[in-house]
């Protein structure tokens, strides 16, 4: 840990309905943040600071997590056919579309769950919008055909980002959150039909926001760059984004650290 300037620790659910995965961290009980201050005292005791990225699947998840209801989504469009599965043990599943007046609810998980993060001693949060999971899913039209105000233009379907990243906000301060977003990553079905316009919609927001960073995967890191993603002029890198984010810290994907406290428990999501 000597050395280590920042840690973030991986994808952590928000909430049981944000669940997807076997064996995958939560934050959104008492048992679970006390189990998250062990790693926090550890961090700081040597020295470092540590981010948790907040996350909610979406789409990403089955009936299995949720006794027999269906996981959540933008629009009812599966991330990948029903004879696949989407982690080597669940197929993919149909979403049932969030209604509008349920996305405040969504908002909620995301407040609380930051709440819970500054509790159990995590210096910052990071919103994770990226991956093919829930934020992300509203984010690209590939996932998200709705015809309300959170669809249809880029500036209707970054909304709910604008929304949850303002509540975090609103209880880490600014200069604790920071975003994570994959704009040409294919992972978990995703595709966009003009990811410049979409994108740089969502990190003009983050920037009137006043978050501390914007965290980029990089086109290509880990396999994440498709055929599609290749003919998009000019790249998405991170540098494509300091016209729309100055002065702010852009990175490629980290590496992933260790699991965390278990939302749940097989395999985990690229």
């Amino acid at each position: 840990m000597p050395g280590r300037g920042l840690v973030i620790a991986e994808a952590t659910a928000v909430s049981r309905q944000g669940s997807g995965y076997d064996n995958w961290p939560g934050l959104y009980t008492a048992a679970q943040e006390a189990a998250w201050r062990a790693i926090t005292d550890a961090v700081h005791a040597a020295g470092g600071h540590i981010f948790i990225q907040l996350f909610h699947a979406g789409r990403m998840s089955h009936p299995a997590f949720h006794q027999g209801e269906l996981p959540v989504g933008p629009s009812p469009i599966a991330a990948g056919p029903a004879t696949e599965r989407y982690d080597g043990v669940h197929h993919f599943t149909t979403p049932r579309a969030l209604r509008a007046a349920e996305l405040a609810g969504i908002t909620g998980q995301f407040d609380a769950a930051a709440g819970r993060a500054l509790a159990a001693g995590f210096d910052g949060v990071e919103v994770h919008a990226g991956n093919g999971y829930l934020l992300d899913q509203f984010l690209r039209d590939g996932a998200n055909q709705r015809d309300d105000e959170y669809g249809g233009s880029p500036r209707n379907r970054a909304r709910l980002l604008r929304e949850i990243t303002a509540a975090v906000i609103s209880v880490c301060g600014r200069n604790r959150v920071g975003v994570r977003i994959s704009p040409l990553s294919p992972t978990n079905g995703m595709a966009d039909s003009s990811p410049s316009a979409t994108f740089t919609q969502a990190a003009r927001d983050l920037q009137a926001l006043g978050t501390a960073y914007l965290h980029v995967i990089e086109p290509g890191v880990n396999g994440t760059l498709s055929g599609p993603a290749q003919a998009e002029s000019p790249p998405l890198a991170s540098g494509f984004f300091r016209p729309c984010s100055p002065g702010r810290s852009l990175r490629p994907a980290a590496t992933p650290l260790k699991p965390g406290p278990r939302a749940s428990s097989t395999t985990r999501p690229t």
